[in-house]
């Protein structure tokens, strides 16, 4: 991941300072990692599929999950929030179900939404939409409450993994 980070960034923060990234790529690399699939989620993670009528059984399974997993209850609320909008999306933007993944692994929970569509901006939720337009801000909120996001699309579908630490 910091290798794709010092890729994507031209400044990078490290140690308390911010600098120039000697390895930005511009918006190809972006492209470019955008469009692989990431890492299988690890054996033993909980799968759920759902459709429009889940959400809410959903939202509770999350907050759930989160706050076992050791997700103080602000936390848990953030990432309930921000995998119903990506949840959201799917049922908006798809036709199939999607797939809600979770896992613990050494420092974070994890909750990964798995659908059949494409979201042709890789920086989609990466930059706030604009304020008149409709739609676009769900990503964005996505970025704002969780660790860490990744996003990956492409012809196969979309994979947005979320992560919380659990410190």
């Amino acid at each position: 991941m910091l290798a794709d980070a010092e890729t994507t960034h031209p400044q990078l923060l490290g140690n308390g300072r911010t600098g120039v990234s000697p390895r930005y790529a511009g918006a190809a690399a972006a492209l470019a990692i955008a469009a692989r699939r990431l890492p299988s989620a690890p054996r033993g993670a909980e799968e759920v599929s759902f459709g429009a009528g889940g959400l809410p059984g959903l939202r509770r399974l999350v907050r759930e999950r989160a706050v076992s997993a050791g997700l103080s209850g602000e936390r848990a609320e953030d990432l309930t929030i921000a995998v119903n909008e990506a949840a959201s999306n799917t049922v908006s933007h798809t036709r199939a179900p999607g797939t809600l993944r979770m896992w613990q692994d050494a420092t974070a929970f994890v909750c990964e939404i798995c659908d059949t569509g494409q979201i042709l901006d890789p920086m989609a939720g990466r930059r706030p939409a604009a304020a008149a337009g409709n739609g676009g801000h769900g990503l964005h909120v996505v970025n704002q409450v969780c660790d860490l996001v990744e996003l990956r699309t492409g012809p196969w579908g979309t994979a947005v993994r979320m992560h919380m630490d659990r410190a």
